[in-house]
């Protein structure tokens, strides 16, 4: 991958932790309980402090961000009435239908659009022939439901439809 400039940098980190403020406000909203772990959080002015006073480079702070944000990701859990209310909320991850809606409400855009590369994605579950993670399910998901997608042409459309079946087949 070739070097990013500090300008491109500065323009993904501010990408990336405006997704990440989206997040803690609805962390705020759905685990008021957590509140106080979640003033710990730095901001992001905070981190681009710690760039200006050479405490941290900003491919540091983005890559912490880009984690984070990865690491709620992989917590996100789909909702089970029958054994949601079993667990507390410490053992049970943020619900993924009601963040992915805060999220539209929020941002007016698709999260899992937002947080990759969705043409990479797109062309990588193209050229392999299968879908391998959530992740590229909810992209090319997201893809496949966009009239006015470009990326996918109309026969890349019908195979990620065939594989989109396969993956919630094996679910």
């Amino acid at each position: 991958m070739p070097r990013r400039t500090k300008e491109e940098l500065k323009l993904e980190f501010e990408r990336l932790s405006s997704i990440f403020q989206v997040i803690i406000d609805f962390e705020r909203t759905e685990t008021p309980e957590q509140a106080a772990d979640l003033d710990l959080v730095r901001t992001k002015e905070d981190m681009l402090g710690w760039v200006a006073s050479g405490k941290a480079t900003l491919s540091e702070i983005t890559r912490g961000t880009q984690m984070a944000i990865n690491d709620f990701q992989m917590g996100l859990s789909d909702f089970n009435e029958e054994t949601h209310y079993l667990m507390s909320p410490f053992e049970r991850g943020p619900d993924r239908n009601k963040f992915l809606a805060f999220y539209r409400e929020r941002t007016g855009r698709d999260f899992y659009l937002d947080v990759t590369d969705s043409k990479q994605t797109a062309r990588s579950v193209v050229r392999r022939g299968n879908i391998k993670t959530e992740v590229e399910y909810y992209v090319v998901v997201e893809l496949v439901n966009d009239v006015s997608q470009s990326v996918l042409s109309q026969t890349e459309l019908v195979q990620v439809g065939d594989m989109i079946v396969e993956f919630e087949a094996l679910q």
